[in-house]
């Protein structure tokens, strides 16, 4: 006679136990799939905040504004936000470092992820042909008024000032129209101040650190010692006409239709350009840079009480109003991540 022995509850051990194992594998894979998919989020949400960081940046320089060129003082700027299309949150900052300098920040943030872009852009300028400190399209004395040695302004930012140039040349009227790679419609087309015939007392305009670029009299500040917003704007002023300026200072490129008369002890740097005669008035003026003359009037030029210094880094500096950024060659370009 066999015996039978009993095996109490091993069944139900065993699938007691198999359960536990699927469960854990089940957990185990939950798991994995979890960190598998919230890294794969993460990393759509660091490529969407990269790439709309990179847009902030890309977007400033190619609708670059010439008003910003000198709208800011050194050290301060604008920020502005927008979003992409994906959702992405994007604020971009300008900041002026230099009167050439610009800063761009773009800080995005798309999810959880936040990144930050940052590129260092030059204004792009291009050295103006100059043969002399006084070009006129007839002979001309220019007396002793018209020094072609070259200046270079206290605190202009200026390398050492190089070898000088001729008092006084004659050019033909293309030349004397035109200023480094912009004729004399261009200038005239892309002018942001226009003033005639009379302008009294120019002197620069602004609110906090921001230039005020709307007033027709201000015309940047040359004098580098009194500070502001507006030592880094140079406007392109043009008179339809006739000129007749009264005291007062400015910089950049002025462009006069007609006759320019200069008195009240008046001060400019940059680039003077006249389809007629330069005339001084009471008072007299003083000029740092380059004067073009066309002569195209029947009223001949007069000279006396006009001092005219040549200035090469004025010269250039001059067309910063028309320029355009680009990126410096090394180390323009930075990215971080945002710790907010």
């Amino acid at each position: 006679m066999s015996v039978v022995r009993q095996r109490r509850g091993f069944a139900v051990a065993t699938a007691l136990f198999a359960l536990m194992v699927i469960g854990a594998v089940a957990v185990g894979s939950l798991f994995a799939a979890t960190r598998e998919l919230r890294a794969g989020s993460e990393s759509i949400h660091q490529t969407r905040a990269i790439m709309a960081a990179e847009l902030g940046v890309e977007q400033t320089l190619s609708s670059w504004s010439t008003g910003w060129n000198g709208a800011f003082g050194r050290g301060y700027g604008r920020t502005w936000m927008f979003t992409t299309p994906e959702g992405a949150d994007v604020a971009v900052t300008l900041t002026r470092l230099a009167d050439d300098v610009f800063l761009v920040t773009s800080e995005a943030g798309a999810g959880p992820a936040r990144r930050q872009v940052a590129r260092v852009v030059r204004l792009d300028v291009a050295d103006p042909p100059l043969f002399a400190a006084l070009a006129a399209r007839i002979p001309l004395d220019p007396g002793t008024g018209v020094d072609g040695t070259d200046h270079s302004p206290l605190q202009w930012d200026c390398p050492e000032a190089s070898g000088g140039i001729a008092q006084f040349v004659v050019a033909d009227t293309n030349s004397l129209l035109r200023f480094g790679q912009f004729d004399w419609l261009t200038l005239t087309e892309l002018a942001t101040t226009r003033v005639g015939p009379l302008a009294i007392g120019a002197a620069p305009r602004f609110t906090d650190e921001e230039c005020d670029t709307s007033d027709q009299l201000n015309w940047g500040e040359p004098m580098r010692s009194n500070g502001g917003a507006c030592t880094g704007y140079f406007p392109v002023i043009h008179a339809a006409g006739d000129l007749v300026i009264a005291g007062g200072r400015g910089q950049g490129v002025l462009v006069v239709d007609g006759d320019l008369t200069l008195g009240g002890g008046f001060e400019f740097y940059g680039a003077v350009l006249v389809r007629g005669a330069l005339l001084a008035g009471p008072g007299g003026a003083r000029l740092t840079g380059v004067v073009s003359l066309a002569l195209e009037g029947s009223i001949p030029p007069a000279l006396d009480g006009l001092t005219i210094d040549f200035s090469r880094c004025v010269a250039r500096k001059a067309l910063l109003g028309l320029a355009t950024p680009v990126p410096l060659v090394e180390r323009s370009w930075n990215e971080g991540f945002s710790d907010k």
